[in-house]
């Protein structure tokens, strides 16, 4: 099924996993809007993604950690695409620096991670249903499905999220709306190697900490592919579950500690 001339929307895509997976529905033939906060960079990413794909690629710069933002950001998608098929929730805000953290970063990762997702679902998907058809893809995270020292906010937001995966599969469904999680495992983006420090060997340290099956981490691709599967009518039948694309994080478990074959510190 090709997914040419369907309108998708994908949050936090002016880099990192939602630029890669904006690519991907590019490359599809999708029209896509391309999101985030930061004007310049979100107007350059979308001039490079639309000049080598057959979709057209537009940005919205908007502001989904505000109250007003989601509102704002789909009558704008609706406006630019003329109504939109697919929505990729993938935009958040993680603090991982343990539990005790400011009220300010408390909120900002409650507002963008989970009343920002909440916002601009709601805002779409009666257009969805009037069409007779939609498709929301919530990016959660393998911290919402095991416990992690240090993540417990920000893996609070993320159980949300599940949640209301859920709960939106059982109220859109009849009105011809899919709605699916995807837990992905971790990407190097600019946000992971801040999370994890200067200094070190990020790859080399996020497997240590995770332990991933496949031994590496997770390419941009590993992901993106995922989300467009689940965007296509051959995934037909599948409702409020979550897709756990994660190396095995989440069915295995770490790999290392006293392991005598673990990687070197």
């Amino acid at each position: 099924m090709t997914l040419g001339g369907t309108h998708v929307l994908v949050t936090g895509s002016t880099s990192g996993i939602g630029e890669s997976i904006a690519e991907h529905f590019l490359r599809e033939g999708a029209d896509v809007v391309v999101t985030g906060r930061d004007e310049a960079r979100g107007k350059s990413v979308a001039k490079r993604l639309g000049s080598a794909a057959s979709g057209r690629c537009v940005f919205i710069a908007a502001d989904l950690a505000t109250a007003e933002g989601p509102g704002a950001l789909a009558a704008a998608a609706e406006s630019r695409l003329g109504g939109i098929d697919i929505l990729v929730n993938n935009a958040g805000s993680y603090k991982i620096d343990g539990t005790p953290i400011s009220a300010a970063d408390f909120d900002e990762m409650m507002h963008l991670n989970v009343r920002g997702v909440h916002l601009l679902t709601t805002a779409l998907v009666p257009g969805m249903a009037e069409r007779g058809s939609g498709v929301v893809v919530n990016i959660t995270s393998p911290v919402a499905y095991r416990g992690y020292p240090g993540m417990a906010a920000y893996a609070g937001t993320k159980a949300a999220l599940d949640m209301l995966t859920k709960c939106w599969a059982a109220e859109y469904g009849r009105s011809g709306i899919r709605v699916m999680a995807l837990s992905p495992g971790p990407v190097i983006t600019p946000g992971v190697e801040e999370a994890v420090g200067t200094g070190v060997n990020v790859p080399q340290e996020v497997l240590t900490r995770t332990g991933l099956v496949v031994g590496r981490v997770a390419t941009g691709l590993d992901i993106s592919s995922a989300v467009v599967f689940l965007a296509r009518t051959d995934a037909a039948y599948i409702h409020g579950t979550t897709f756990h694309v994660d190396g095995g994080m989440n069915g295995v478990g770490s790999l290392w500690g006293a392991d005598k074959d673990a990687p070197p510190e």
